[in-house]
């Protein structure tokens, strides 16, 4: 098992919503966040494709996509979020502006944004993502 160690987390797959629910009820080590979907923008559009799938995308693509954070144009920068305001309102107005600031350059994006989610990996072997299932996380005199 890739998780097991001090550290590791025992967790309880409590609903596997995967058709079959074959991993509902068992166990796994949380593995934390990892990356699972590359979100591609280009030419207008956007698609969502699997972290492996993307990778061989990127690869024969003449011109690489760029990291969205690191993705910007000199006459339309991208928005910055406020340091300072860390309340709902200074996030959510980053976040509208970002928004705005996407659909008005759709056209002109050619970068991806990469989406985590918690990984566990079962008492089996077997590998599910956190956006697969509920899971709880164990009492820690469980965790031996």
């Amino acid at each position: 098992m890739i998780g097991i160690g001090e550290d590791a987390i025992k967790v309880l797959i409590v609903d596997d919503c995967r058709e079959g629910s074959p991993a509902t009820g068992k166990t796994g080590v949380l593995l934390g966040d990892m990356p699972f979907m590359a979100v591609v923008h280009t030419n207008g559009e956007s698609q969502s494709l699997p972290i492996g799938e993307f990778h061989k995308l990127n690869s024969k693509l003449e011109k690489k996509l760029i990291p969205m954070e690191d993705f910007n144009l000199e006459d339309d920068p991208r928005p910055v979020p406020d340091d300072s305001a860390s309340d709902f309102e200074g996030i959510a107005g980053y976040l509208e502006a970002m928004k705005c600031w996407r659909k008005r350059n759709s056209h002109r994006l050619h970068c991806y944004s990469i989406m985590k989610s918690p990984c566990i990996e079962l008492d089996d072997g077997g590998l599910i993502w956190g956006t697969e299932c509920w899971w709880k996380t164990l009492p820690a005199d469980s965790q031996d």
